[in-house]
């Protein structure tokens, strides 16, 4: 095989590894770090696919291999499409004219666990001013640095502190209804759960977790608190 048949199986094998190493579930960093780059993996397959059969008219084992890397490409996309122009909104627009007392504001930042520097998010939260906060990747010294700065600001909060990265930390202004910690995602990756008060007559169900994103599932009639 000569240099450019070996490079195209080297990225091709790379490829498909890296496809594959996410779907085992453990909490190894090496093998959840495959979760991220799924669009540049995507990309790189596509690449390998266009351009070795322009090189050179593979062979029968050739064409079982790109038939896999076809499979990692597909399996890339079928994460990342959704993120892409022209899918379809997974939060519908909301309605025009909403009155103060339904509207809720959120923030969510990632604060890198490593991180020392709270003085940049916290101006970055005292600027934003919102109802609702979320921070992920903390861990106790995070938690216990929020808590101490923001506890006038927003009485109300939620925390799991960890230090694999996968820490949560809830702080709102707004009441908290029945709010929870369950592991949905993964049994490694804690999720938070919890109602809001927004107003005299409404409630907000939301959900932060690490892996995805802070969003409102749904409103619900005051009262009712036996959701999941």
């Amino acid at each position: 095989m000569d240099l450019l048949g070996t490079l195209f199986a080297l990225l091709g094998t790379l490829t498909v590894l890296v496809t594959i190493l996410p779907m085992w579930r453990t909490t190894r960093w090496w093998v959840r770090i495959c979760d991220f780059p799924r669009f540049q993996v995507a990309l790189l397959a596509l690449a390998i696919l266009v351009a070795w059969p322009l090189a050179r008219s593979p062979t029968p084992v050739q064409s079982v291999f790109l038939a896999a890397l076809a499979a990692a490409f597909a399996w890339q996309m079928s994460w990342v499409w959704r993120y892409l122009p022209g899918a379809p909104r997974e939060v519908r627009q909301a309605a025009a004219g909403a009155g103060a007392s339904a509207r809720i504001s959120l923030l969510t930042a990632n604060v890198l666990q490593t991180n020392r520097d709270t003085g940049r998010l916290l101006q970055i939260i005292l600027d934003a001013d919102p109802d609702v906060f979320l921070a992920v990747e903390t861990d106790e010294w995070w938690c216990s640095e929020l808590t101490s700065a923001l506890r006038s600001r927003y009485p109300h909060k939620i925390q799991h502190p960890l230090s694999t990265g996968y820490g949560l930390a809830l702080f709102s202004r707004l009441a908290l209804v029945e709010p929870t910690v369950r592991f949905v995602v993964d049994e490694a990756i804690p999720s938070i759960l919890t109602g809001t008060g927004c107003g005299a007559a409404r409630s907000w169900i939301f959900t932060g977790c690490t892996r995805d994103r802070l969003h409102s599932c749904r409103t619900l009639p005051s009262g009712m608190r036996n959701w999941c």
